[in-house]
Protein backbone atom coordinates (compact mmCIF):
# COMPACT_ATOMS: atom_id res chain seq x y z
CA UNK A 1 0.00 0.00 0.00
CA UNK A 2 1.25 3.42 -0.95
CA UNK A 3 2.21 5.32 2.80
CA UNK A 4 -0.02 8.41 1.53
CA UNK A 5 -3.38 8.67 -0.41
CA UNK A 6 -4.07 12.10 -2.16
CA UNK A 7 -6.94 13.91 0.11
CA UNK A 8 -9.68 12.89 -2.17
CA UNK A 9 -8.50 9.00 -2.45
CA UNK A 10 -9.04 9.16 1.38
CA UNK A 11 -12.83 10.70 1.00
CA UNK A 12 -13.82 8.60 -1.97
CA UNK A 13 -12.13 5.34 0.85
CA UNK A 14 -13.72 6.91 3.48
CA UNK A 15 -17.10 6.90 1.36
CA UNK A 16 -16.38 3.24 0.39
CA UNK A 17 -16.38 1.96 3.86
CA UNK A 18 -19.23 3.79 5.16
CA UNK A 19 -21.50 2.30 2.39
CA UNK A 20 -21.37 -1.01 4.08
CA UNK A 21 -24.51 -1.92 6.08
CA UNK A 22 -22.47 -2.33 9.69
CA UNK A 23 -24.12 0.16 11.47
CA UNK A 24 -27.80 -0.30 10.15
CA UNK A 25 -29.65 0.94 13.56
CA UNK A 26 -27.33 3.42 14.38
CA UNK A 27 -25.79 5.40 10.84
CA UNK A 28 -24.65 7.86 13.06
CA UNK A 29 -23.03 5.80 15.85
CA UNK A 30 -21.13 4.44 12.76
CA UNK A 31 -19.78 7.58 10.83
CA UNK A 32 -18.59 8.75 14.37
CA UNK A 33 -16.65 6.00 14.77
CA UNK A 34 -15.01 5.70 11.45
CA UNK A 35 -14.42 9.49 11.40
CA UNK A 36 -12.51 9.50 14.75
CA UNK A 37 -10.60 5.74 13.86
CA UNK A 38 -10.09 6.49 10.21
CA UNK A 39 -6.38 8.39 10.55
CA UNK A 40 -5.43 5.54 13.40
CA UNK A 41 -6.74 2.65 10.18
CA UNK A 42 -4.28 4.32 8.27
CA UNK A 43 -1.23 4.51 10.28
CA UNK A 44 -1.68 0.61 10.65
CA UNK A 45 -2.56 -0.42 7.39
CA UNK A 46 1.31 1.59 6.68
CA UNK A 47 3.10 -0.53 9.13
CA UNK A 48 1.35 -4.21 7.55
CA UNK A 49 4.51 -5.75 6.37
CA UNK A 50 4.99 -7.81 3.27
CA UNK A 51 3.99 -11.46 3.12
CA UNK A 52 6.95 -13.15 3.48
CA UNK A 53 8.33 -14.91 0.19
CA UNK A 54 7.96 -18.14 0.95
CA UNK A 55 4.29 -18.13 2.63
CA UNK A 56 1.09 -17.29 1.36
CA UNK A 57 0.85 -14.77 4.10
CA UNK A 58 -1.88 -16.06 6.99
CA UNK A 59 -2.93 -12.88 9.06
CA UNK A 60 -4.97 -13.21 11.81
CA UNK A 61 -7.27 -10.01 13.01
CA UNK A 62 -8.18 -9.96 16.55
CA UNK A 63 -11.56 -7.83 17.20
CA UNK A 64 -12.77 -7.44 13.74
CA UNK A 65 -15.94 -6.20 13.94
CA UNK A 66 -16.63 -3.92 12.85
CA UNK A 67 -14.45 -5.25 9.76
CA UNK A 68 -13.87 -1.30 8.59
CA UNK A 69 -10.03 -2.45 8.89
CA UNK A 70 -10.72 -5.93 7.75
CA UNK A 71 -12.33 -4.50 4.64
CA UNK A 72 -9.26 -2.16 4.00
CA UNK A 73 -6.78 -5.01 4.54
CA UNK A 74 -8.72 -6.92 1.56
CA UNK A 75 -8.84 -3.62 -0.63
CA UNK A 76 -4.85 -2.80 0.32
CA UNK A 77 -3.55 -6.60 0.72
CA UNK A 78 -2.78 -9.86 -0.11
CA UNK A 79 -2.88 -11.68 2.84
CA UNK A 80 -4.98 -15.05 3.64
CA UNK A 81 -7.46 -13.44 6.27
CA UNK A 82 -8.71 -15.29 9.79
CA UNK A 83 -10.94 -13.19 11.53
CA UNK A 84 -11.86 -13.97 15.53
CA UNK A 85 -14.14 -11.43 18.10
CA UNK A 86 -15.81 -11.62 21.42
CA UNK A 87 -19.17 -10.32 22.22
CA UNK A 88 -19.59 -11.46 25.82
CA UNK A 89 -20.48 -15.24 26.81
CA UNK A 90 -23.83 -16.57 25.81
CA UNK A 91 -22.98 -15.66 22.27
CA UNK A 92 -22.05 -18.18 19.81
CA UNK A 93 -21.67 -21.28 21.66
CA UNK A 94 -20.56 -23.40 19.16
CA UNK A 95 -17.29 -20.87 19.08
CA UNK A 96 -18.22 -19.92 15.75
CA UNK A 97 -20.04 -17.01 14.05
CA UNK A 98 -20.56 -14.96 10.34
CA UNK A 99 -21.80 -11.62 9.73
CA UNK A 100 -22.47 -10.48 6.25
CA UNK A 101 -22.43 -7.27 4.80
CA UNK A 102 -22.82 -5.48 1.86
CA UNK A 103 -22.38 -2.06 -0.17
CA UNK A 104 -24.83 -1.57 -2.89
CA UNK A 105 -23.53 1.38 -4.63
CA UNK A 106 -20.00 -0.64 -5.18
CA UNK A 107 -21.96 -4.04 -5.80
CA UNK A 108 -19.71 -5.68 -3.19
CA UNK A 109 -21.04 -8.30 -0.35
CA UNK A 110 -18.83 -9.95 2.15
CA UNK A 111 -19.67 -13.16 4.48
CA UNK A 112 -17.15 -12.98 7.32
CA UNK A 113 -16.83 -15.96 9.44
CA UNK A 114 -14.91 -15.68 12.92
CA UNK A 115 -13.97 -17.67 15.67
CA UNK A 116 -15.88 -16.61 18.98
CA UNK A 117 -13.26 -17.21 22.35
CA UNK A 118 -12.94 -14.76 25.15
CA UNK A 119 -8.88 -14.65 24.86
CA UNK A 120 -8.02 -14.27 28.87
CA UNK A 121 -9.66 -17.27 29.58
CA UNK A 122 -9.77 -19.33 26.73
CA UNK A 123 -6.44 -20.78 24.64
CA UNK A 124 -6.72 -19.64 20.99
CA UNK A 125 -8.57 -22.11 18.38
CA UNK A 126 -5.46 -22.56 16.71
CA UNK A 127 -2.75 -24.17 15.84
CA UNK A 128 1.06 -23.44 16.80
CA UNK A 129 3.31 -21.86 13.89
CA UNK A 130 0.16 -20.76 11.96
CA UNK A 131 -0.12 -17.52 10.95
CA UNK A 132 2.50 -15.07 9.46
CA UNK A 133 1.27 -11.69 11.02
CA UNK A 134 -1.59 -10.97 14.02
CA UNK A 135 -3.38 -7.59 14.56
CA UNK A 136 -3.71 -6.96 18.20
CA UNK A 137 -5.41 -3.43 17.63
CA UNK A 138 -7.19 -1.40 20.39
CA UNK A 139 -7.79 -4.29 22.15
CA UNK A 140 -5.02 -4.52 25.42
CA UNK A 141 -6.88 -1.48 26.87
CA UNK A 142 -9.98 -3.43 27.28
CA UNK A 143 -8.36 -6.43 29.13
CA UNK A 144 -9.17 -7.00 32.84
CA UNK A 145 -7.44 -9.77 34.03
CA UNK A 146 -3.78 -10.84 32.76
CA UNK A 147 -2.35 -9.12 29.35
CA UNK A 148 0.68 -11.62 29.14
CA UNK A 149 -2.07 -14.87 28.69
CA UNK A 150 -3.57 -13.22 25.33
CA UNK A 151 0.23 -11.94 24.02
CA UNK A 152 1.86 -15.48 24.39
CA UNK A 153 -0.76 -17.47 23.22
CA UNK A 154 -0.42 -15.20 20.01
CA UNK A 155 3.41 -15.82 20.05
CA UNK A 156 2.70 -19.89 20.21
CA UNK A 157 0.15 -19.14 16.87
CA UNK A 158 2.45 -17.07 15.20
CA UNK A 159 5.39 -18.57 12.51
CA UNK A 160 8.97 -18.25 14.15
CA UNK A 161 9.91 -14.80 12.75
CA UNK A 162 5.88 -14.17 12.37
CA UNK A 163 4.91 -10.21 13.24
CA UNK A 164 2.73 -8.94 15.69
CA UNK A 165 1.10 -5.33 14.72
CA UNK A 166 -0.49 -3.99 18.18
CA UNK A 167 -2.14 -0.34 18.59
CA UNK A 168 -3.56 1.13 21.92
CA UNK A 169 -4.27 4.26 23.18
CA UNK A 170 -1.39 6.08 25.02
CA UNK A 171 -2.44 6.83 28.87
CA UNK A 172 0.38 9.77 28.56
CA UNK A 173 -1.38 11.09 25.79
CA UNK A 174 -1.42 15.14 26.83
CA UNK A 175 -5.62 15.40 27.13
CA UNK A 176 -5.43 12.67 29.99
CA UNK A 177 -3.18 14.58 32.29
CA UNK A 178 -5.61 17.83 31.42
CA UNK A 179 -8.28 15.45 32.62
CA UNK A 180 -7.12 14.55 35.52
CA UNK A 181 -5.62 18.27 36.48
CA UNK A 182 -9.33 19.43 35.72
CA UNK A 183 -10.71 16.51 38.21
CA UNK A 184 -11.78 14.25 35.73
CA UNK A 185 -11.36 10.47 35.11
CA UNK A 186 -9.20 9.31 32.08
CA UNK A 187 -11.45 6.16 32.11
CA UNK A 188 -15.14 5.99 30.85
CA UNK A 189 -17.21 5.49 33.39
CA UNK A 190 -19.43 1.91 33.21
CA UNK A 191 -20.66 0.81 29.85
CA UNK A 192 -24.01 -1.09 28.89
CA UNK A 193 -21.60 -3.49 26.30
CA UNK A 194 -20.33 -4.58 29.95
CA UNK A 195 -16.87 -4.36 31.27
CA UNK A 196 -14.78 -5.43 27.79
CA UNK A 197 -17.09 -2.05 26.35
CA UNK A 198 -15.02 0.57 28.00
CA UNK A 199 -11.09 1.08 28.67
CA UNK A 200 -9.72 -0.73 31.82
CA UNK A 201 -5.86 -0.02 31.49
CA UNK A 202 -4.34 1.94 28.97
CA UNK A 203 -0.35 2.14 28.63
CA UNK A 204 2.92 4.08 28.59
CA UNK A 205 5.09 3.08 25.81
CA UNK A 206 7.77 1.87 27.99
CA UNK A 207 5.11 -0.39 29.28
CA UNK A 208 4.15 -1.70 26.35
CA UNK A 209 7.44 -2.33 25.21
CA UNK A 210 8.22 -4.06 28.28
CA UNK A 211 4.93 -6.45 28.32
CA UNK A 212 6.04 -7.93 24.55
CA UNK A 213 9.28 -8.46 25.39
CA UNK A 214 8.45 -10.73 28.57
CA UNK A 215 6.08 -12.07 26.40
CA UNK A 216 8.75 -13.39 23.83
CA UNK A 217 8.47 -10.33 21.04
CA UNK A 218 11.06 -8.33 19.34
CA UNK A 219 10.36 -4.67 18.79
CA UNK A 220 10.92 -4.00 15.39
CA UNK A 221 9.19 -0.21 15.58
CA UNK A 222 7.11 1.49 18.07
CA UNK A 223 5.71 5.00 17.73
CA UNK A 224 3.36 7.39 18.97
CA UNK A 225 1.37 8.86 16.57
CA UNK A 226 -1.47 11.62 17.15
CA UNK A 227 -4.61 10.27 15.51
CA UNK A 228 -7.50 12.61 16.36
CA UNK A 229 -7.68 16.17 15.67
CA UNK A 230 -7.10 18.51 18.32
CA UNK A 231 -8.08 22.61 18.24
CA UNK A 232 -6.37 23.41 21.31
CA UNK A 233 -3.13 25.00 20.46
CA UNK A 234 -1.20 23.85 23.67
CA UNK A 235 -1.84 20.61 23.07
CA UNK A 236 -0.73 20.44 19.56
CA UNK A 237 2.42 22.49 20.50
CA UNK A 238 2.98 19.86 23.57
CA UNK A 239 2.67 16.67 21.00
CA UNK A 240 4.98 18.69 18.92
CA UNK A 241 8.19 18.84 21.08
CA UNK A 242 6.93 15.94 23.50
CA UNK A 243 6.28 12.93 20.89
CA UNK A 244 5.69 10.40 23.98
CA UNK A 245 2.47 12.75 24.68
CA UNK A 246 0.54 11.69 21.69
CA UNK A 247 -2.38 9.71 21.65
CA UNK A 248 -1.61 6.14 20.19
CA UNK A 249 0.72 3.62 20.52
CA UNK A 250 1.99 1.45 17.37
CA UNK A 251 4.22 -1.25 17.99
CA UNK A 252 5.54 -3.78 14.87
CA UNK A 253 7.06 -6.86 17.04
CA UNK A 254 8.47 -9.72 16.29
CA UNK A 255 8.21 -13.65 17.84
CA UNK A 256 11.44 -14.34 18.83
CA UNK A 257 12.40 -18.01 17.89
Amino acid sequence: MPLSLRKQDEQDLKTYLAGFDLFVENPQEGMQYLDGAFLRFMLTLRMVPPIPSDSKGRLLELGANPYFLTLMLKRFHRYELTLANFFGDGHHIDGQGRQQISNSAVGEEYDFKYEHFNMEKAPFPYTDNEFDLVLFCEILEHLVLDPTRPLREIHRVLKPGGSLLLTTPNVLACQNMFKLLVGRNIYDSYSDYGVYGRHNREYTPREVKSLLETCGFEIMTLIVEDIYSHSKVLLRLLKRFRPQWRDNIFVLARASV
